[in-house]
């Protein structure tokens, strides 16, 4: 639009000027100018209208009083210079709003929250049914909606010259794209820490009384495939430009329990964390994990049911149960999709996690 609007300004200047030298076209520059003028006003462009305004008054001028030709092109291009300068005027407070904004969201290697690129464990074939899940929760994590977090950080650094010819100052103002009218809202997402749903209270499993197996269920599989999407937190990713540059990093965490599927709750759900430790472990908190607070959270080994379903897990299956005394135990699979490798490393599908439920309810 900036291009658009110095082209129609250039016309009119050249047009404005002929007329001045040319009485056969003095009559046509003041109807291109009103022209200019009733444009700018119908589509919100402010330099134009403001030049059209200010070339009409030239023309007066001119017209009226002493006519000296050669005069007039020091004139309109004097005019010109008031026309964009009144221009900067107003794009300047927006300016260095976003100015702020970028000092705020600045770009951070995410070296120093994430382990470095490894795969846990050799990669392994998934089976069908674990690649067609992978497939649909990629999917589902895919976020190009205008207006999205991550787009409007993405503008906000790697569009800084379009943003600033885009602005009321510069641009057409009804047309200045979302979301830079909300992006504080936008940028700064609710920070939720999530009891664990049995009340917080923090205890080991070790309970398991049948043999470990492999599932697919699709009640659980929702469940789990939930948890997963609410953990990864995709809509508040940030914009990642490459490890090393990332701006408003957000750690992935839970905003709420996972829901009931057909009578199945979730009573606890643990982290099994795979990367920064020499063994496995489980993560134990009277909230459900956050990956900027693992640091200090409590660790705790892991039992025969997750000991068992870990291995499964290994091997491509991405979705374990167990039966208990007066539950489900259920673990299942974290793999990373192909928009965790940028961040993460590795290869798409390797395992980075699982998650470790309690179930109450429902019916086997």
């Amino acid at each position: 639009m900036q291009n658009l609007t110095l082209v129609l300004s250039a016309v009119l200047i050249l047009v404005a000027n002929a007329g001045v030298y040319s009485s056969g076209l003095r009559k046509l520059s003041t109807v291109f100018c009103t022209l200019g003028l009733m444009l700018a006003l119908l589509g919100g462009i402010v330099p134009l209208g403001l030049l059209s305004l200010f070339l009409l008054g030239a023309l007066a001028a001119h017209e009226f009083c002493a006519r000296r030709p050669w005069r007039f092109p020091a004139l309109s291009g004097l005019t010109a210079l008031a026309t964009f300068g009144i221009a900067l005027l107003i794009a300047q407070p927006r300016e260095a709003r976003l100015a702020n904004l970028r000092d705020e969201f600045r770009y951070e290697s995410l070296e120093d929250h994430l382990p470095p690129p490894a795969t846990a464990f050799p990669e392994v074939a998934m089976p069908t049914g674990t690649a067609s899940r992978l497939d649909e929760w990629e999917s589902s994590v895919t976020d190009d909606r205008w207006g999205s977090r991550s787009h409007a950080l993405q503008r906000l650094h790697e569009e800084r010259v379009e943003l600033f010819a885009r602005s009321p100052g510069f641009g057409v103002v009804r047309t200045v794209r979302a979301p830079l009218g909300k992006l504080p809202e936008t940028l700064r997402p609710e920070e939720l820490r999530i009891s664990q749903p049995n009340g917080g209270s923090v205890r080991t499993h070790d309970d398991t009384t049948s043999t470990v197996r492999s599932i697919y269920d699709e009640r659980l599989h929702g469940i789990h495939i939930a948890g997963i999407l609410d953990f990864i937190n995709h809509e508040n990713f940030g914009y990642v430009k490459d490890r090393r540059h990332v701006a408003g990093f957000q750690s992935h965490r839970f905003s709420k329990v996972p829901e009931p599927s057909e009578g199945w709750r979730v009573e606890t759900l643990d982290l099994v964390g795979l990367l920064l430790h020499k063994e496995p472990v489980a993560y134990v908190s009277a909230n459900l994990p956050r990956m900027d607070e693992l640091k200090k959270a409590l660790t705790r080994p892991l039992d025969r049911f997750e000991t068992t379903g870990l291995e499964k897990l290994r091997g491509g299956e991405d979705l374990v149960t167990a039966d208990a005394s007066a539950n489900l135990r259920m673990l299942g699979a974290i793999r990373s999709a192909k928009q965790c490798v940028q961040c993460h490393g590795g290869q798409r599908g390797d395992l980075l996690g699982a998650f470790s439920y309690t179930l109450v309810g429902g019916t086997r």
